[in-house]
Order: C-alpha cells, then structure tokens, then sequence
C-alpha cells in the first residue's frame, strides 16, 4: 500500500511541493516553501505579498473582486510582508502599490469606483484625508456639511476654523 504525499503552494514563488518523507506532521503544518532558495529569501518578502495578492484578485473587464480576508467595512486584507507580529494591509494598497507605484507617507488610496473590495489600480488615486472626503461628498455619500471639519483651525487644530455664515 502507498500513501500518497501531500502538497501545497509555496508561498513565494509559488510553485506546488510535496512533503518529505522525513516531515514530521508539525513540520509539515509549519513549512510554507518548496526549497531552501525560496526559504531564505531569495525572492524578496515584497514580491512574495505580491504573489499573495493575485491568488485573491478576482480580475475582470471592471472592479477586481477581492475573494480573501476582508475587515469590517468591505475592504480587502492581505498578512503583511513584514510578518506574524505585524497587522495585515489592505489589499486595494498592496495592489496600488504592485501596479502604480510606492504610496508615499501620509497618503491614502482612494476608489474612484467607490467599491471597498475592489484591488483594480485603474480605480484607485493617491489622495490625502481631504481629497477623499471631497471626492464623496461629490459622489453625495456624506452631507456637505461634514467638508466644514476639514477647515483649517488655528495652528496646531484642525476642522476648528469659524463658521461660515449662511444667508437666511
């Protein structure tokens, strides 16, 4: 009688591997990569989130789906690159950044599709806090009136600029 191996996808280049005969069930559970090459980095922790992410991306002629993890508010997670102790990032940044370009600091990543679990770069832009709030208020998502906290207030405030009379 045979047994048959188990395999899986090795999480950076992604090619199927089979257990080893000398794997023990714990090692097996924890062993993610198919050489020693693969395990030591070769390809770079950025390029194996990368990997990651098409795994999920559900692509067509519109919105990319999103078909793994997604938090509270629709958006699609992805684990970090940076590994178990840090949080997962938002699959629409990874994509943003894998199709367009690093995300510099302080800057979001905005849908023009408004579709939270969408990973497609063609719908996404670089924006500040203000640049998104301006785009949904547009879209008519929030009251206008919500735009008055993004006014600027004395030095070191914000949103606490004075209030603009209205014409009664």
């Amino acid at each position: 009688m045979t047994i048959k191996a188990r395999s899986r996808e090795c999480e950076a280049c992604g090619n199927d591997f089979t257990e080893a005969r000398s794997d023990s069930n714990a090692q097996w559970e924890k062993r993610q990569f198919c050489s020693i090459k693969c395990n030591n980095g070769s390809q770079h922790r950025a390029t194996c989130i990368f990997i990651r992410l098409e795994r999920y991306q559900v692509k067509g002629d519109g919105c990319w789906s999103w078909s793994g993890a997604k938090d509270a508010h629709g958006y699609g997670i992805i684990s970090s690159r940076d590994g178990a102790d840090s949080s997962p990032e938002k699959a629409h940044r990874v994509s943003y950044e894998k199709g367009v370009g690093p995300i510099p600091s302080n800057m979001l990543i905005c849908h023009q599709c408004d579709n939270p679990e969408c990973t497609n770069p063609a719908h996404l832009f670089l924006g500040t806090q203000k640049d998104n709030m301006m785009d949904c208020a547009e879209k008519g998502r929030i009251n206008q009136d919500s735009l008055l906290n993004l006014r600027p207030g004395k030095a070191g405030y914000r949103g606490a600029g004075p209030i603009p009379r209205r014409n009664l």
